[in-house]
């Protein structure tokens, strides 16, 4: 009795006892989360440091950076993304895609509040902290798109045994994280490529043929004159010539030493039929449509306007049968009534209803929109997330590619998906070595302003995860029948860091690496 009353066996009450009980559960939850926090992290650095080595070495270089980044972009990541929407985890907890979205239909649209508060967030960063031109698309991609891929899913592995021995959930989260995933990586790279300018294939060719446009003019560089980025095909014939004064006329015939354009072959004092030859020197198209009387009433130039055209050129830059082309063409408008111009209101209706007549309606330019934007939005690994859902979402199709549960052979494109994920699991270290070759010479911490830098460490790793908190909170309390497992997918993929996959828009983009590279590196 007297051992049992001693100070060192007194116990402390139950109530002191439980809170003592739970605050060691707590505590260590959190340790299991950070060890897990730095082994995802230190599995991160060895890929990035074997990065930074080969490109010490000489392996990497920027031309060869740029080809893994593309790379990367039109293979490696089309194919993770498809085979990871096919693959089966686990046959004895195998759950059709159809039945899992049912129960867990918040994580698919989830996306779309994560993304977008983190657009929200990252354009306020870039206005408050004055972020540089070159950046500020950047430090909106750099709260907008997340880790929610290869940390999310080290994170859940380590989390989900300890939370589940503890009883706090009863499924492994595992098995919705690619719910979210579903809409995510179109996400990703459908906003991603409209923010980083990364153009589908139809917009280039149109960029190129605008240079074409460009090139067939050359007069207008000649001319001096200012056009409009607007002012191609139809509306090119409305240009502003610039024509230079008399002491400059004189000046630039002193340097040219010759001048060319007589219109008449009797007298060059004749103002009504002087017509200067324009000769272009870049291509015979571009002198046609300069020296050529409908080249003239197309630019809408007058009797009275023709000689102010004073254009200079070397004759002996041109071959004889184009000297005689010139003469001809400049014999050609002899009367002034040939180049009379209509009034300039009937020269603006005309250019209206050429445009009316010629232009394509208001039905197929809404066509060729969508079109547009359809081409840019479907970038590769849009398109590998896509056919992944696609197939994924009809089981019998599913089975042809992977194995499930109840199956007594094997799957007969089971090779083809193999190899497939076999190509598709070199994305990830790739993109960390395309990461770690950014790295190679160091973090400049002058590529972007302090205020920036600290603004976007601040918005990623705090502000948005307690935006997201409290979405997550009252979310939660809204619609109860949620599994827990759930909200904890949703609670992970909310505040990972910036996606190192970035870096590959930013590579492609050619926009300020430096400056990705040090907010990566900082967060």
């Amino acid at each position: 009795n007297f051992g049992s009353s001693c100070w060192f066996n007194i116990r402390p009450p139950s109530p002191i006892l439980g809170a003592w009980t739970r605050a060691s559960s707590v505590m260590s939850q959190s340790l299991t989360i950070l060890f897990a926090v730095l082994r995802s992290i230190g599995t991160s650095a060895t890929l990035a440091f074997a990065g930074i080595i080969v490109t010490r070495k000489g392996f990497i270089t920027d031309q060869g950076r740029r080809c893994l980044a593309e790379l990367s972009m039109n293979l490696l990541m089309p194919l993770q993304l498809f085979t990871a929407m096919l693959a089966v985890r686990d046959k004895n907890s195998f759950t059709p895609l159809s039945e899992l979205i049912k129960g867990s239909w918040i994580l698919l649209l989830l996306p779309l509040l994560v993304v977008g508060s983190g657009m929200a967030l990252g354009k306020l960063v870039a206005v408050v902290t004055g972020c540089p031109q070159n950046f500020s698309k950047a430090c909106v991609g750099a709260v907008a798109f997340a880790n929610s891929t290869g940390m999310s899913i080290t994170l859940l592995q380590v989390l989900a045994p300890a939370l589940l021995q503890e009883g706090i959930i009863d499924t492994d989260p595992l098995k919705y994280l690619p719910v979210y995933l579903l809409l995510y990586p179109m996400l990703q790279w459908t906003v991603g490529s409209y923010l980083f300018g990364l153009l589908g294939s139809g917009s280039n060719k149109e960029q190129e043929q605008k240079k074409q446009q460009v090139a067939e003019l050359p007069v207008a560089q000649t001319l001096g004159h200012q056009q409009s980025p607007e002012a191609t095909g139809a509306t090119a014939r409305r240009v502003t010539f610039t024509l230079p004064e008399p002491e400059q006329r004189d000046t630039e015939e002193a340097q040219h030493s010759t001048v060319v354009g007589t219109s008449s072959c009797d007298s060059r004092a004749s103002a009504a039929s002087q017509a200067h030859a324009v000769m272009a020197r870049s291509s015979t198209l571009a002198f046609a449509h300069v020296a050529s009387t409908a080249f003239a009433r197309a630019l809408s130039v007058g009797v009275d306007q023709l000689p102010e055209l004073h254009l200079a050129a070397d004759p002996d830059f041109y071959p004889p049968e184009m000297m005689h082309a010139a003469s001809f063409c400049s014999q050609a408008p002899a009367r002034a009534e040939d180049l009379e111009a209509p009034s300039e209101v009937n020269t603006e209706d005309s250019f209206r209803e050429q445009e009316s007549e010629s232009g394509p309606s208001a039905c197929r330019r809404c066509m060729e929109a969508a079109a547009k934007v359809i081409r840019n939005a479907l970038v590769p690994p849009v398109v590998g997330s896509a056919l992944g859902l696609l197939f994924a979402f009809f089981t019998p199709v599913q089975a042809l590619f992977v194995e499930l549960p109840g199956s007594t052979a094997a799957a007969p494109l089971g090779f083809l998906f193999a190899g497939l994920a076999a190509i598709g699991h070199a994305s990830v270290p790739l993109n960390m070595l395309v990461l770690g070759s950014n790295l190679s010479k160091g973090c400049d911490f002058k590529a972007l302003p302090i205020a920036t830098n600290l603004g976007i460490l601040f918005m990623k790793n705090l502000g948005q995860p307690m935006m997201m908190a409290a979405c997550i909170f009252g979310l939660s309390r809204v619609f109860t029948s949620t599994p827990l497992a759930v909200w904890l997918v949703a609670m992970i993929v909310s505040c990972t860091p910036t996606a190192n996959n970035i870096m590959v828009m930013v590579e492609l983009s050619g926009q300020n690496k430096a400056g990705v590279t040090t907010c990566i590196f900082t967060q």
